[in-house]
């Protein structure tokens, strides 16, 4: 089931992909070369400015769904990530205390030590 959800999920967002590469209006967005500035004169220039605006407002709405759609059907395994979290933030916890601890423990045995040694230097 995780499989053929996951394998949805690609086809989902290769479809948006796919929709935004074909909108002419929407294309510039997805070169490694995008100038927001540049492309946002040129639309204002070409008259097209509510035109993108929708343009972009609609994808941002389908990528909205799209996220809710993969929260939705990956609940347990991002609820369970989430735990692993939670587990994994109370074990570091539990080993910082007993670091603490044994820290506490070597500091009183190194100064027992050194006053040991000081009395055995005494009697010498």
């Amino acid at each position: 089931m995780a499989n053929s959800t996951s394998q949805g999920n690609v086809s989902s967002i290769n479809a948006s992909i796919r929709r935004i590469g074909e909108d002419p209006l929407l294309r510039p967005f997805l070169s490694s070369l995008f100038d927001p500035q540049n492309y946002t004169k040129n639309i204002i220039r070409d008259g097209k400015s509510e035109e993108c605006f929708a343009a972009i407002n609609d994808s941002v709405e389908q990528i909205n769904e799209e996220i809710h759609k993969y929260i939705s059907q990956n609940k347990d395994i991002l609820m369970a990530g989430m735990q692993d979290v939670a587990s994994l933030a109370k074990r570091y916890g539990a080993l910082s205390e007993q670091a603490k601890m044994l820290n506490t423990t070597v500091v009183r045995l190194k100064k027992e030590v050194s006053t040991r040694q000081c009395i055995m230097s005494a009697t010498r």
